[in-house]
């Protein structure tokens, strides 16, 4: 099979928006897929690049910058590279959005199934917009991109979420082609599973680790967390919080309104993948406190600690986390305080003891999906 890859953010790109469509390459790569990948020169990324390699067999790349994905002539260039290649298949990643019209005439013109792969969902944001300017920009982004969404989703053959609870608002939202959709998970890299030990052992203090984002998404659930941190402390536990990612000023103005000393919060600040991973791994317990489930979510799994979860109700990371026998899903001080204590208490040192739990979320089994999805999809499979 020939695969045409349309994804701006692509390897050596190091950021989110790269990882999903960098894993699939490798592993299509791997069971004798052609690929091209059509993205952004590598200037577009600034300094969040790879230093190494791409190892082993490597698609075939064209690059190009904003202004030329943007512009009318975008259709023909695609279609230049497919007359070389003839293509079986095209998947374009969206967002951003300024690649839809060349994509959408590219598609018309050469008939190749295309799957639309939405790694977020940039009109129909589940976060809530607490400021009159958040709302306003998010309805003109709506009056802006919804045609050009509305006319792709005509166009393509499926399209891909990464959540049930994404795939629900694109049916709602597109009632018509909702029999094109389907959920495929992102999922944590299978080589992090040989990195973390099976022994877990207790860690005193009792350490909770937040990896990534902190007090962005949940404010509220944050602050509840530093409360009960607060309160268990002056019980007598000895506990500390580890947060690997930005340093977010928000977090300090919650400190002083928890009034739990700095002390208690050790800053790593951001850092490379492989090291935060490992950081993450000296830790008791992981806090995820989200909205929906980001790819952090996978590599919280993949650890097979035990799981603090400060999310909404009726969250997808909270039906994600059911079968997990150690996975705490709480959102109020008393909860969360009452949750950690358990785990102290208790010595609990795993997620689940069910090695098929986390194995499912792996991103080998779910790109295995995205290859069947892929095949089915094409208009003649070519085993190269």
């Amino acid at each position: 099979m020939k695969l045409l890859i349309v994804s701006p953010y692509f390897y050596p790109y190091t950021g989110v928006g790269a990882l999903r469509m960098t894993s699939l390459a490798k592993y299509l790569l791997k069971q004798n897929v052609e690929i091209v990948v059509v993205k952004l020169k590598n200037g577009c990324y600034g300094s969040d690049l790879d230093s190494e390699n791409w190892s082993g067999d490597a698609p075939n790349f064209y690059e190009y910058d904003e202004l030329e994905m943007q512009s009318e002539n975008f259709s023909n260039e695609l279609m230049k590279i497919h007359k070389k290649y003839e293509f079986d298949c095209v998947i374009l990643t969206c967002g951003p959005y300024y690649t839809i019209p060349a994509i959408c005439s590219f598609t018309k013109r050469s008939k190749i199934p295309l799957i639309v792969d939405f790694r977020d969902l940039w009109l129909y944001d589940p976060r809530s917009k607490k400021t009159l300017r958040g709302r306003l920009g998010l309805f003109r982004n709506i009056l802006k991109n919804h045609k050009v969404e509305k006319n792709l989703l005509e166009i393509c053959t499926r399209f891909v979420t990464v959540s049930p609870g994404n795939l629900e608002i694109m049916q709602r939202h597109y009632p018509k082609q909702a029999e094109k959709g389907i959920c495929i998970y992102n999922g944590y890299e299978d080589e992090l599973l040989e990195c973390f030990s099976s022994d877990n052992k207790s860690v005193s203090p009792f350490s909770i680790c937040v990896l990534g984002k902190f007090a962005y998404y949940c404010p509220e659930y944050a602050k509840n967390l530093l409360y009960a941190v607060k309160r268990l402390i002056q019980e007598g536990y000895s506990i500390n919080i580890h947060h690997i990612g930005i340093y977010e000023p928000a977090l300090g103005r919650l400190l002083e309104e928890t009034g739990l000393s700095s002390k208690f919060v050790v800053e790593y600040g951001q850092q490379p993948y492989q090291k935060a991973i490992n950081l993450a791994t000296q830790c008791s317990a992981m806090a995820i406190i989200t909205l929906g489930l980001g790819t952090k979510v996978y590599d919280c799994i993949a650890m097979n600690k035990p799981i603090l979860c400060l999310a909404p109700p009726k969250d997808d990371i909270e039906d994600l986390l059911k079968d997990a026998e150690n996975a705490f899903v709480c959102r109020t001080s008393e909860k969360i305080q009452a949750a950690i204590r358990t785990m102290i208490d208790q010595k609990i040192l795993y997620l689940t003891e069910d090695s098929g739990y986390c194995s499912q979320f792996s991103r080998t089994r779910q790109n295995k999906r995205y290859e069947d999805l892929l095949r089915e999809s094409s208009r003649a499979i070519k085993i190269i």
